[in-house]
């Protein structure tokens, strides 16, 4: 089967509970769009029939593939690993919770296509979260533009769909939630074009969230750490961003 134009990744981590309904509806939405994809499903190290699940949706459809990481090591981890098996011309990645509506996902991924685009993602303009994750999220995204001066809305919005030439450039490795950041840094250090697309954020229908309150510190930290004492991520940007320029 020859390179798709897109490859999308879902990481899924205990998610038998809704896998299938998430994937079939994103690959009918897709199919109907007539855009040439991969759907990369990563089994996030799941414990549960999600590997399973996985395995029956890609004997089903050949444009579907499965990715195994055998132990957990966080949502920005099998991301990754999904990316680095991804053939597309487009890459992207999106949560597999269910969130957002395949026709949104569509949206985006038509925005990245648009020649004035470099990265495409949604911005959640109504959320179905309770009044605290909507809380933290505000907060969040708020230091986030007063810490790295940047103009971006909803930074850990997803889907997230670029040029493979963005990816490769940025070149991202947090393991953690805070991949969703290190990638939109690397947008503003390397001066990517950036669109966004307003979406309704749905309430999550079967499983369960795996954001927590350690998450929330877990993003302050990364945060704080990558602004004020550099990680090896905010290093790493600075370093091919003065190698660009010279």
């Amino acid at each position: 089967m020859p390179d798709p134009k897109l490859s999308l990744v879902i990481p899924l981590y205990n998610e038998e509970a809704g896998a299938r309904a998430v994937a079939s509806a994103l690959c009918a939405a897709l199919d109907a769009a007539a855009i040439d994809y991969e759907l990369v499903l990563v089994d996030n190290g799941s414990r549960d029939k999600t590997g399973a699940i996985i395995d029956e949706l890609s004997r089903a459809n050949a444009r579907v593939r499965k990715v195994r990481v055998e132990v957990n090591q966080g949502f920005g981890y099998g991301i990754l690993q999904g990316l680095a098996s991804a053939r597309g011309a487009w890459v992207g990645y999106l949560g597999g919770d269910g969130q957002i509506a395949p026709a949104d996902v569509i949206a985006v991924v038509k925005r990245a296509f648009d020649p004035d685009c470099d990265l495409a993602k949604v911005n959640r303009i109504v959320r179905g979260d309770g009044p605290l994750r909507k809380l933290q999220s505000a907060v969040y995204n708020g230091l986030f533009r007063v810490l790295y001066f940047v103009r971006y809305r909803d930074i850990n919005g997803s889907p997230k769909v670029m040029r493979r030439e963005v990816y490769e450039s940025i070149r991202p490795e947090s393991r953690d939630w805070f991949l969703d950041a290190e990638i939109m840094i690397g947008c503003k250090e390397r001066r990517f074009r950036v669109a966004d697309v307003d979406v309704t954020f749905l309430q999550r229908e079967k499983g369960s969230s795996h954001v927590r309150v350690s998450t929330v510190l877990e993003f302050l930290v990364n945060m704080f750490a990558f602004r004020f004492r550099g990680g090896i991520g905010h290093e790493k940007i600075a370093k091919r961003t003065r190698a660009t320029k010279s």
